[in-house]
């Protein structure tokens, strides 16, 4: 006799008393030419207790069944007992599902559709990578009580931002990232600033490879229905970063300063810690302010140095601002207009919709990819 696993296993220990039927061997036989005591072998029988690697040689000695057949038999018995453990277990979490933007994680096609919620709670799991609600709360949800977040931003729901920080962290994973090294990132941000003039379709794969190459992982996810996330940066692990953008205000400039932001605290804030732009669910500690102003300080002056913006100001006060002149001052500085257009904005120099023509729209690629277009 060979034990063969069918789709719900045999328990181990009825292959085994129907071998020893078929070698017409009773029990007390079996255990002395087995050397084992009458005990295990009956509780084996029963149910009670497991065949272990050196009962199952043994078995093959005296029965000559395969160690290996007796080996498989029990490893699929026990998983089939985990897996019905922990269905039953889930089946008491469903609610779970209600937490998670289902719709437009399918529709994103981050996920398949499973008509069986219980199905869908499984795929949902091994999407984030965690075993059970439980550790799903631990890993993606209790961190963002420590998340760092713009003090001007908008609340998100806590499992469309776990979806979608995830969603990133998936990205991230997949890829090659040289080791993170905070020279090297400086030297890539110079060279990214000069892609600004560019078009996505030129620009994207060049800032994604810088950044790969100084250490930081740059990720492009699309945002979800209660997401008000612009950015985020954070650390995987002390020789990797990560940079994760949408495309929340659908302009280009609007995406270089959220990008430049995030550059900034991954150069000058803990490693630790979780930045978010535009998540807000609370009154900002004063960390949260100082850090964000001073993210927000890098990201501005490293693409316009403040001085350079003194001619326009000028110009402005004389009301002779054109789309011209800024187009010549963003040519001067290397940079794309609509980032002028920007800071000019903020700084409230002009109007909040004033030469917003100068900046490039943005959108995303059909759904089912990550990218930009």
């Amino acid at each position: 006799m060979s034990p063969r696993a069918s789709k719900t296993p045999r328990r181990p220990g009825e292959a085994l008393l129907e071998t020893l039927e078929e070698h017409q061997m009773s029990q007390a036989e079996l255990c002395a030419r087995m050397g084992r005591s009458r005990k295990l072998i009956n509780e084996i029988i029963k149910g009670k207790a497991h065949i272990a690697p050196e009962t199952a040689y043994q078995l093959e000695m005296v029965l000559g069944v395969p160690a290996a057949d007796w080996n498989r038999l029990e490893v699929e018995y026990q998983d089939h007992g985990i897996r019905q453990h922990y269905t039953q277990d889930l089946g008491q979490q469903l609610d779970w599902l209600d937490e998670m933007p289902i719709r437009a994680m399918i529709d994103a096609k981050w996920i398949e559709h499973y008509p069986n919620p219980l199905d869908q709670a499984k795929r949902l799991l091994r999407w984030f990578g965690v075993a059970t609600p439980t550790e799903w709360g631990a890993v993606y949800l209790a961190p963002q009580r420590g998340i760092r977040r713009s003090p001007t931003g908008l609340e998100s729901d806590p499992g469309a931002l776990a979806a979608w920080l995830r969603a990133g962290e998936k990205q991230a994973h997949e890829m090659d990232t040289a080791d993170y090294d905070r020279k090297e990132f400086q030297r890539a941000l110079e060279k990214i600033r000069g892609l600004t003039r560019e078009q996505p379709a030129d620009w994207q794969d060049g800032m994604i490879e810088l950044s790969i190459g100084s250490g930081v992982a740059l990720a492009f996810a699309r945002e979800l229905p209660g997401v008000r996330v612009a950015g985020a940066s954070r650390w995987l692990s002390p020789r990797k970063a990560l940079i994760q953008l949408s495309m929340l205000h659908r302009t280009d400039a609007d995406m270089w300063f959220t990008f430049f932001h995030e550059a900034a605290h991954i150069l000058l804030h803990g490693r630790k810690m979780v930045f978010v732009e535009g998540h807000f669910d609370g009154k900002p500690t004063r960390d949260d302010v100082l850090e964000e102003v001073e993210a927000d300080h890098f990201a501005a002056n490293f693409l316009i140095p403040f001085s350079a913006l003194e001619e326009l100001w000028n110009l402005n006060e004389d009301k002779k601002l054109t789309a011209r002149a800024i187009r010549d001052s963003a040519g001067e500085l290397g940079i794309a207009a609509g980032i002028v257009v920007t800071r000019l904005q903020h700084l409230g120099w002009i109007g909040p919709k004033d030469f917003d023509n100068l900046k490039n729209p943005m959108g995303w690629a059909p759904a089912g990819t990550y990218a930009n277009v």
